[in-house]
């Protein structure tokens, strides 16, 4: 405890030695910049140095990221291989007389299943014809194919399958780090009174909260494509 206290105090006047060396200078935006490139060294350091820290610590600092990122509940790497992300895209060509009506009937049987239609374009220049963009759960994909199939005569499909899960993996660790990384940013300006420290360390803040933002918008976006499967439905006259 008395080394860490020590280590604390000598990273603060490591700070604010560098910040009173810049106080001289006119408030431009290259000395704002270069104090908060600095300050982000400093926390690296620090972090590097707390390396040691107790397991305690490190689920104390993670449940302070977890709340500072919004709750954001992230799986772990093993839980993640265990259950692979994939994600599901089919196409299903088919020929009706009647396109219009088989639209409505593809909308309601995409319903039926749970899903919903994400899209459509028709077009009656040269011969209807409708396209429609269905999300339904993948446990429900080959079900509603088979009943939108026999809506008219299909003409051709298609399935294909992609497996995310190294760029799921990937992200939640990336999220883990900028959790925690964002948590020792925020206990650093908590320590902090010093009006020209505060600034530098806000910005620093700032830029580290708007990566981990970046990050979970990504996350997620991955999420939605595995939580839905995406069905294209073409439909024209024969």
């Amino acid at each position: 405890m008395m080394r860490r206290t020590i280590a604390g105090a000598a990273l603060l006047a490591t700070v604010l030695g560098m910040l009173a060396g810049c106080a001289g200078d006119d408030a431009t935006s290259k000395s704002d910049a270069g104090s908060s490139e600095a300050v982000s060294g400093e926390l690296e350091k620090s972090a590097a140095a707390q390396g040691g820290a107790s397991e305690t610590a490190s689920s104390t600092d993670s449940t302070q990221a977890n709340g500072a990122a919004g709750g954001i509940d992230v799986p772990s790497a093993a839980q993640a291989i265990q259950s692979r992300a994939l994600v599901y895209t089919a196409t299903l060509d088919i020929e009706s007389k009647d396109v219009v009506a088989t639209a409505r009937a593809i909308a309601e049987a995409a319903a039926v299943a749970g899903g919903l239609v994400y899209g459509q374009s028709d077009s009656y220049s040269e011969g209807a014809t409708a396209q429609l963009t269905l999300k339904v759960g993948p446990d429900k994909l080959e079900e509603l194919m088979a009943s939108i199939a026999q809506l008219g005569k299909e003409t051709g499909r298609t399935l294909s399958t992609d497996d995310v899960t190294g760029a799921v993996v990937d992200l939640d660790a990336r999220i883990i780090s900028a959790q925690k990384s964002l948590a020792r940013t925020q206990e650093f300006l908590d320590r902090t009174n010093n009006v020209g420290e505060l600034s530098a360390i806000e910005a620093e803040l700032t830029r580290r909260e708007t990566a981990l933002e970046q990050l979970v918008g990504q996350r997620r976006a991955i999420g939605d494509q595995v939580a839905l499967a995406t069905l294209t439905v073409s439909v024209s006259q024969p």
